[in-house]
């Protein structure tokens, strides 16, 4: 039986939750509230909550921002099991903005 598109496929859950998980430990281990990283990236309180709980997408151009502000790669914050040479493998997407 196939699954309905409306379906969330659990390992995507998952990795969705890593990259969440590894945001927040990062900025807590930095000392910094949602509020001071949200002025260093140029973003609201808000809307640093709602990327840590998953309900907005880490674009590359903020993954950039955040890991810059940690010392980090983007790389970091990506889901290792989703990558391949570099490259999203699978339902997981890295959106690049210009």
């Amino acid at each position: 039986m196939k699954q309905s598109p409306r379906t969330i496929d659990k390992r995507v859950m998952k990795l969705v939750l890593d990259v969440c998980k590894k945001l927040k430990e990062a900025r807590e281990n930095a000392n910094l509230t949602q509020e001071q990283l949200g002025t260093q990236i140029g973003k609201s309180k808000q809307w640093i909550s709602e990327l840590e709980r998953g309900n907005i997408r880490l674009t590359y151009e903020y993954a950039m921002s955040i890991s810059a502000v940690y010392g980090k790669t983007p790389d970091y914050f990506l889901p290792e099991k989703s990558m391949k040479h570099g490259q999203p493998k699978g339902k997981v997407k890295v959106i690049r903005t210009r």
